[in-house]
């Protein structure tokens, strides 16, 4: 595995603890709940795993189509599957049965989220719509947004803002009780495809210009930069001031957010990816990514 590092990290540096190897296609999204991981692939499978023992657990949810998004509610025992087809599949995890199969996306849903304090959900697909919830999965609001495909979607810390990435290169911005939209802003233009918060409530977004920038909550530019070569589909928040970004160029890039100086860099090798990287979620202070090499590896210290 090929790392580059500063020198005042060198203690901190990330390696592969373990591989869940088993998905037979591409894998395009991760979910955790608690000890547990939901993936999800083009072999139109979706996947628990026990991170605890390293293993395949016996929970499996087979697809009409591929998933490209999922969810397990922090609320209660759901599982949200979305896919290709625009299809929104709700599984009771304990139970293992369909709650729900909602048909009102027409196009790929490519992120769902959920608030924690109305229980609204949110989904939004390859058309630029933004759908809205009810804990009963209700449609409260159809948002056709004309912004193109919208890949993340994340909520402020206090669950007043919705931030989405579009694909017309903008960061739009609703409040979370009328949704009215709040601000709009250009942060890519060729495309933004990642959000994530910092523990300072700062914002981080990455795009297919392979850059990340750095923006206060009301848009006003912090800092942006060259991160990668490619597309950048992943962003989390790390402990210490760091975060880890994860790219269509094959590379993992873990990064100090007070200097944005590069902390380490992972590399192809037969340890790390050998292809595209399309998801990444932090776990206990560790993080785990996944792409498309049907490869997920649980990263720590």
């Amino acid at each position: 595995m090929s790392l580059k590092m500063n020198k005042n990290n060198s203690s901190a540096l990330f390696h592969s603890q373990y591989q869940l190897l088993g998905h037979n296609g591409p894998i395009y999204a991760l979910s955790l709940d608690s000890d547990f991981l939901y993936s999800a692939a083009s072999d139109k499978l979706v996947v628990r795993w026990n991170l605890l023992e390293g293993v395949q657990d016996h929970f499996v949810v087979k697809t009409e189509r591929p998933a490209f998004s999922i969810l397990k509610s922090v609320l209660n025992d759901e599982l949200i599957i979305g896919l290709d087809n625009g299809s929104l599949h709700v599984i009771d995890v304990q139970l293992k049965q369909e709650l729900r199969h909602l048909k009102a996306h027409t196009s790929a849903i490519f992120s769902i989220a959920e608030h924690s304090k109305n229980g609204h959900r949110y989904s939004t697909d390859a058309d630029g719509n933004l759908f809205i919830w009810d804990t009963a999965w209700n449609l409260v609001l159809q948002m056709p947004l004309a912004c193109g495909k919208i890949r993340s979607l994340v909520l402020s810390q206090d669950a007043q803002f919705l931030f989405l990435a579009c694909a017309d290169g903008s960061i739009k911005v609703f409040d979370t009780e009328f949704y009215n939209l709040i601000n709009d802003w250009l942060a890519h233009p060729e495309g933004c495809t990642t959000l994530c918060f910092l523990t300072d409530q700062t914002l981080l977004s990455a795009g297919k210009d392979a850059h990340i920038r750095h923006w206060l909550s009301d848009g006003t530019l912090l800092k942006g930069f060259p991160a990668h070569k490619g597309t950048i589909y992943g962003l989390a928040a790390l402990k210490n001031h760091a975060y880890v970004s994860v790219s269509r160029d094959k590379t993992i890039k873990i990064w100090d957010a007070l200097t944005q100086q590069i902390i380490q860099k992972i590399e192809v090798s037969g340890k790390a990816h050998l292809h595209s990287i399309n998801a990444v979620q932090v776990y206990h202070g560790k993080f785990i990514s996944a792409g498309d090499d049907k490869r997920i590896h649980v990263w720590t210290t």
